[in-house]
C-alpha cells in the first residue's frame, strides 16, 4: 500500500518533502517519489494528500487539488472513477528533483524565458539551507530580494555584491522594507568591485554555483549546480575564507 511505503521512507527523505516551500511543489515530491520508487505514477488529490501525511508532512487533499490546478506543464492530468488523478511532467520534475535528489551534486537546468518556474527551482534549493548562508552576487536589484526571501531557516544570510543599474531611490526603499521582514539578512557592497566575479552561495554543507544573478535567473538559459560538502569541502573552506576577507572591508548597503 502506497501509505505504507511512503512511512518507510528514510528521515531524509521525509524531511526533504518537508522542506518543500509550497503545497504545489510537497504534491509534485509526492508524484515523483510514487511513480519512481513505487510504480504509481498516477495519483489523486486523496491519494497524494494520504502519501505526504504517511511520511509526516501536513497536506489536506482540499489543499492538493487547488495548487495542482495552477501547476500548468508541470502535470498532466486524467480523469478515473469521477476523480482527477495527476501525473508529474518534465517540468514538474525540475521543481522539485533536487530538492529531493540525495546524490552529491546536483545540475539545474534553467530554461530562458520562464522566470516562474526558475524562482521554484530556486525555491527548491534555498529554502532548505540552514546555518550561516554566504551569497557572493556582483549585480544585485530588487528581484535580488524576492531570491534572499527564499532562505527560510537559515540563522543568518550575508549577500555580498558591487553594481546595480537600478534606481538608488527605489531600491533603498525596497532593502528598507525588506529588512523589517527579514533581520537576519545583512547586504554589503564589496570594497573594490572589480574583485566580485563569481556567482555562488555557500552554506553549512552545500555549495551551490549559480550561472546567472538571482535578480535574473530564469531570464537567460542557464544551470544552478550543487555540491555537498563531500566532494567540496576543500572547496568550501576556500570560498568562506575569500568571502569573509571582502566582507569585512565592505561597506553596508
Amino acid at each position: 500500500m502506497l501509505q505504507e511505503q511512503f512511512a518507510r521512507l528514510d528521515q531524509a527523505s521525509k524531511e526533504a518533502l518537508a522542506d518543500l516551500p509550497t503545497a504545489q511543489q510537497k504534491a509534485l515530491g509526492a508524484l515523483l517519489i510514487a511513480g519512481d520508487a513505487y510504480g504509481r505514477p498516477w495519483l489523486d488529490a486523496g491519494g497524494i494528500s494520504a502519501a505526504l501525511q504517511a511520511a509526516g508532512v501536513a497536506l489536506g487533499t482540499r489543499q492538493v487539488g487547488p495548487a495542482l490546478s495552477r501547476a500548468g506543464d508541470m502535470v498532466a492530468t486524467r480523469s478515473r472513477g469521477g476523480a482527477t488523478e495527476y501525473r508529474i511532467m518534465t517540468a514538474g520534475r525540475r521543481v522539485v528533483e533536487p530538492a529531493l535528489s540525495r546524490t552529491a551534486l546536483s545540475v539545474v537546468y534553467v530554461e530562458a524565458g520562464k522566470p516562474r518556474t526558475a524562482r521554484q527551482q530556486l525555491a527548491a534549493l534555498l529554502t532548505p539551507l540552514v546555518g550561516d548562508v554566504r551569497i557572493s552576487d556582483p549585480y544585485y536589484g530588487i528581484r535580488s530580494l524576492d531570491s534572499l526571501a527564499l532562505i527560510t531557516s537559515a540563522t543568518r544570510v550575508r549577500f555580498l555584491t558591487a553594481r546595480t543599474n537600478e534606481k538608488q531611490a527605489d531600491l533603498a526603499r525596497a532593502i528598507t522594507d525588506f529588512r523589517r521582514e527579514h533581520p537576519n539578512v545583512e547586504l554589503r557592497a564589496a570594497a573594490t568591485p572589480s574583485t566580485m566575479h563569481d556567482r555562488y552561495i555557500v552554506a553549512a554543507d552545500t555549495l551551490i554555483i549559480v550561472g546567472h544573478g538571482l535578480k535574473d535567473i530564469g531570464g537567460k538559459e542557464s544551470f544552478v549546480i550543487r555540491l555537498d560538502a563531500e566532494v567540496a569541502q576543500d572547496l568550501l573552506s576556500e570560498l568562506r575564507a575569500s568571502f569573509d576577507a571582502k566582507w569585512a572591508t565592505a561597506t553596508p548597503i
